[in-house]
């Protein structure tokens, strides 16, 4: 069982690397800053040796092959592609660097579509893996600065930019096309709510208003279904007659008594 992935790390200088085990890439940042000696509180960025590919992703990191090169770069820092220099002339290449790095500008220092420029001039391809945040900075950069950092005419910039604002436009359609189906979607369901209530609210209606009748005249159930037979009873005049004539033969039998 290993303690971690096996790391080396370096400055932007790349004078000087290390060799690390690390499970994690807040780990390689916390680790890379002790060995190259920078404050355990100043924020850095970990981009690949080679190509300064952005390494924020843990899943990105842990899928790198063991010894990958990292650099770790100050927010002053940015990745530049590694120089052949003699032994000579080495001292004024760094002098030069370190020169660079304290002399940019704070418009650049601030925009991220610099680094970004950079990955894809090293990969175009990258720009598949970009979010839309970053779409969004390379389509606001000044068109001329970007078609200089990416090394294309400025009509070749202006066509990137004006296919990502495309790319960016589409993904806002369809972002409002779905919040619009969901919106409809709950004006259907709450409309079919509302036709429901009335109809069960009429059928209760109609299965009680007999008995609240007879309630209301205090009957009971018995009592009112032996009102409904008493109604029906049908008196014919035949029997009326004959009840009559017996009446009349009693009366007669008590005077002759």
């Amino acid at each position: 069982m290993t303690d971690g992935k096996a790391c080396k790390v370096c400055n932007f200088t790349r004078q000087t690397s290390y060799g690390v085990a690390v499970p994690s890439l807040d780990e390689l940042k916390k680790k890379g800053c002790e060995f190259l000696g920078f404050s355990p509180s100043d924020p850095v960025t970990v981009v690949l040796e080679h190509d300064g590919t952005i390494v924020e992703d843990q899943g990105y990191f842990l899928c790198l092959p063991s010894n990958t090169k990292f650099m770790l770069l100050h927010n002053n820092e940015t990745w530049a592609p590694s120089r052949k220099i003699d032994g000579g002339t080495a001292w004024m290449a760094r002098e030069s660097m370190l020169l660079e790095a304290d002399t940019v500008d704070a418009s650049s220092a601030a925009a991220p579509w610099v680094n970004l420029a950079q990955q894809l001039k090293q990969d175009l391809t990258s720009i598949i893996l970009m979010s839309e945040a970053d779409l969004q900075s390379l389509v606001d950069a000044p068109c001329s600065q970007l078609a200089s950092a990416l090394g294309f005419q400025d009509k070749k910039a202006e066509e990137l930019q004006e296919t990502l604002q495309r790319t960016l436009d589409r993904k806002e359609e369809e972002r409002q096309s779905k919040a619009l189906l969901q919106l409809y979607v709950k004006a259907v369901e709450k409309e079919d709510r509302l036709q429901e209530g009335p109809s069960h609210q009429d059928g209760h209606v109609e299965r009680t208003g007999s008995h609240a009748a007879g309630a209301g005249l205090g009957l009971g159930e018995d009592h009112c279904a032996a009102a409904g037979l008493q109604s029906r009873t049908v008196h014919t005049p035949a029997a009326d007659s004959g009840h009559a004539v017996h009446q009349q033969h009693a009366a007669g039998w008590q005077q002759t008594a």
